[in-house]
């Protein structure tokens, strides 16, 4: 099991990862450059459940991997998760950080300041698993930093406005949102969707993982092809292009 051990308060010193240096340490080329959940995300591994874009402005996230142990932070427990099966996520939060702990995929640090994500990988943490984690609770949570709300929900968009599906595991938010694509409306996110506020009343929705995970009666009932990969939910192929919504859209309705 995780813990945070008690250290004195984060440091500058501690945390002075830049974006601008790690650049500086890994060829460009190395680089995998998304845009989703309204933001921008550079890494130097593959996301394969986002759609990669030729470049990143200057105020992306970066994503590092750190193969050692977690830094000691002063911080305070804000919550735990079930993510599958036994299985648990702890949220805690410092000077500077926000940093989620997960059983099996190891620790994630937001870092508002360097617009920087840090992994700590966890023994034996399976890559799928990680990916989740990532695209998941942790982006909600760099998210929630850029001023933005994450939702647990799926979310489709009907003549350029966004419909959003909320609910806990196994409520079928994938399934209906899939059910509505196959009659003719665009995928926008899968379990997680990004709002954000403009001016007045405004709400946009932001597109986020448009790669879509059904249990395998739901895909069966929909006619849907998927593949599994070790231990993790089945995962349908890539969308046609015309199916997804690529774009930011006002946000019509939550169900």
């Amino acid at each position: 099991m995780c813990s945070v051990r008690a250290a004195p308060a984060l440091s500058p010193r501690r945390y002075s990862l830049d974006p601008v240096a790690l650049r500086a340490k890994v060829r460009i080329s190395e680089l995998h450059s998304y845009a989703a959940f309204g933001t921008h995300l550079n890494c130097t591994f593959d996301l394969p459940e986002l759609a990669q874009v030729p470049t990143a402005p200057a105020a992306a996230w970066t994503v590092e991997v750190r193969d050692v142990a977690a830094p000691a932070i002063d911080g305070d427990l804000l919550g735990t998760d079930t993510v599958y099966g036994s299985v648990q996520v702890r949220s805690f939060a410092a000077p500077g950080v926000h940093r989620l702990v997960f059983d099996d995929t190891g620790t994630f640090d937001v870092l508002p300041r360097v617009r920087a994500i840090v992994w700590y990988p966890g023994a034996g943490a399976d890559s799928a698993a990680m990916r989740a984690d990532l695209l998941g609770r942790v982006m909600a949570l760099a998210a929630h930093a850029d001023g933005g709300l994450a939702l647990h929900a799926s979310a489709v968009a009907i003549d350029g406005h966004a419909i959003a599906f909320l609910g806990p595991k196994h409520a079928g938010k994938s399934t209906l949102a899939m059910a509505l694509v196959r009659g003719g409306a665009r995928l926008m996110t899968d379990d997680s969707l990004v709002l954000r506020f403009g001016d007045g009343d405004a709400v946009w929705a932001a597109p986020g993982v448009q790669r879509v995970r059904l249990w395998d009666d739901s895909a069966s009932a929909l006619g849907a092809e998927t593949v599994r990969a070790s231990g993790a939910k089945p995962t349908l192929d890539r969308l046609p292009a015309e199916r997804l919504q690529l774009s930011e859209v006002p946000l019509a309705a939550c169900y």
